[in-house]
């Protein structure tokens, strides 16, 4: 399982828009693999935006997922981490 932490990170991403690096508990840390990305609409009832997750395995071990509005404007957020 995991816990939902949901909050704003820095996020160091490549040229095409995949996180490389996140900062983590006081230092950054490097994305190993990008284990899966999807697309989510969330609640667009309401006014939420469409958002992309991104699912990384982390070095050293580990995963989270994070995400931000398609569009790129707004924060990173820290969706989860896997126990």
């Amino acid at each position: 399982m995991g816990h939902l932490p949901r909050k704003e990170i820095p996020v160091r991403t490549h040229s095409d828009g995949f996180p490389e690096a996140l900062y983590l508990e006081g230092r950054w840390r490097s994305v190993a693999e990008v284990a899966d990305s999807w697309r989510d609409v969330g609640c667009w009832w309401s006014g939420e935006r469409e958002k992309v997750f991104f699912r990384l395995h982390m070095v050293p071990g580990g995963f989270v997922e994070v995400y931000r509005e398609i569009n790129g404007a707004g924060p990173w957020v820290l969706y989860r981490i896997y126990d």
